[in-house]
């Protein structure tokens, strides 16, 4: 039986599930064409004086035929919806923080409908269901009862809660200090919430893939999202895609960026400004995210950046100046990779709308940086 392992103390583990098509870089791969090109469409969204312009939890919406992009602001506790056609404020929805009807601190929502929006609260086992008077309509306690210990509920741009009818799939990370950990070969990445029986949770079988500390120290965050019947698996340190529908028979594609090769490895004991140099100076995979319009994949990429101990590691490392989209097929295949400008972007925010990409521009390395709008620009397909 396979359990996580703590900061101090040590669950001995079984075995990791198969692994399918195990690729390797396909030949010609880095040939591939740009498919996107930077638009000259802004969107700009009015904020206020409590309202943030940096949030790495926002998602567009398509209900009743009309565009939404919904964006946690964690200085209010809040979640502000906009509407896309033309960039207004549309609701603003305050829960409570305690007493019957409160949430907490809230660390990520999703939606199902401008009446349905789920959150998940900082430090508790439990997923709030409310409307949009903030009214609760459910809660579920899925609590610490199971073998292994829960993970925290978490839902952001990268990796969005995955809500079906009985069940929610959460996120699940290494518990305790992951420098400590030799492998993670024996870590669950999914937890399933049963919300129709007394909100029972299990880890289901995929772990993270094999070796994936095998040469050295990688940050074990990943992106998640699920396309039809599909989870797809985005990994920090990992060039390759993992594709499964049961979270037993996982599928590998090779989906590497063309600008690097090889990932940096950090050592096991870092201060702060060791940590933050590293972060800044290794590539690695930020998120992924379906065009259902295109059909097509985009993967969100920081390529590393050289920096001295004397810059603000904490900025760069924050804002990712230096980054490039890969762009896969329905088939996951690689079909181009545009570099970035250099500082243009915050990449660590994004969305898909009907008529594409948008990135961030609210980074203070953007020579036009402003804080009184929430702005993304548009990256536009080819031919449109």
């Amino acid at each position: 039986m396979k359990k996580h392992v703590f900061c101090l103390f040590a669950l001995v583990v079984l075995s990791c599930q198969p692994t399918r098509e195990d690729t390797s870089r396909p030949a010609g791969m880095d040939r591939a064409k740009p498919v996107l090109h930077i638009s000259s469409k802004v969107l700009k969204l009015p904020t206020d004086s409590v309202t943030s312009v940096h949030s790495n939890c926002l998602f567009a919406y398509n209900f009743d035929n009309k565009e939404y992009l919904a964006i946690l602001n964690r200085p209010g506790n809040q979640i502000i919806i906009y509407t896309l056609d033309d960039q207004k404020h549309y609701l603003t929805i305050t829960p409570a923080k305690e007493g019957p009807q409160g949430v907490g601190t809230i660390n990520g929502f999703y939606m199902t409908s401008l009446d349905s929006v789920y959150i998940t609260p900082r430090g508790k086992r439990s997923i709030f269901l409310i409307n949009r008077k903030a009214d609760m309509l459910k809660a579920y306690h899925y609590g610490t009862s199971g073998e292994l210990p829960s993970p925290n509920p978490m839902s952001l741009t990268t990796i969005p809660l995955v809500v079906e009818k009985d069940f929610i799939y959460l996120p699940a990370l290494p518990f305790g200090n992951w420098n400590a950990y030799k492998t993670f070969d024996e870590v669950y990445v999914c937890c399933m919430v049963n919300t129709a029986r007394n909100f029972d949770y299990k880890y289901l079988p995929m772990t993270y893939p094999s070796n994936y500390l095998a040469k050295g120290p990688v940050e074990p965050t990943y992106s998640r999202i699920k396309v039809s019947n599909r989870f797809i698996y985005s990994f920090f340190g990992d060039h390759h895609l993992y594709i499964t529908q049961d979270h037993k028979d996982v599928k590998k594609i090779w989906a590497g960026s063309r600008y690097f090769d090889e990932f940096e490895y950090k050592p096991r004991s870092l201060d702060m400004q060791s940590y933050l140099k590293y972060m800044c100076e290794t590539p690695y995979y930020i998120g992924i995210i379906y065009d259902p319009y295109r059909q097509v994949y985009y993967r969100i990429t920081s390529l590393g950046n050289e920096v001295e101990t004397d810059d603000n590691l904490a900025l760069i490392s924050r804002f990712v100046p230096n980054a490039s989209v890969i762009v896969l097929d329905s088939g996951l295949q690689k079909i181009g990779e545009p570099r970035l400008p250099y500082g243009q972007f915050n990449p660590n925010s994004y969305f898909v709308a009907k008529d594409g990409l948008y990135l961030n521009e609210n980074s203070p390395l953007n020579k036009n940086y402003n804080e009184d709008y929430i702005v993304f620009r548009l990256l536009q397909w080819q031919g449109q």
